[in-house]
């Protein structure tokens, strides 16, 4: 015989399950192995947002996205792509990135950085 209890129990263990990045996570911000800034301004630095799936869950998690520029003709260069180093968050904050950096430096011509 099924209870509303067992039914609970099942819940609870299942969100628990899913659970253990978003706890892990936090232990190591509250261990001060992980620290995230959030005061003050870095050139080529802004903190992001990474957004993962698990099962019913959803979590977000602090990431930092950095930038560099040089002389070049190729427009924006995803350093991590090109190598395949880089997943579908960092390509998708890479893109949002360069869509800002082109909002922000308008000009007549194509921008090579």
């Amino acid at each position: 015989m099924v209870t509303g209890a067992h039914v609970q129990d099942a819940t609870w263990r299942r969100t628990h399950r899913v659970d253990l990045p978003a706890r892990h996570f936090r232990t190591l911000v509250a261990e001060g192995t992980l620290r995230i800034q959030t005061r003050g301004a870095e050139v080529g630095q802004v903190n992001g947002l990474a957004v993962s799936h698990a099962g019913p869950l959803t979590y977000g998690f602090p990431t930092r996205i950095t930038a560099t520029i040089g002389p070049g003709t190729a427009g924006a260069i995803n350093i991590e792509r090109e190598a395949d180093l880089s997943g579908a968050i960092h390509t998708k904050g890479f893109y949002i990135l360069g869509g800002l950096l082109r909002f922000l430096l308008r000009s007549s011509h194509p921008l090579a950085f």
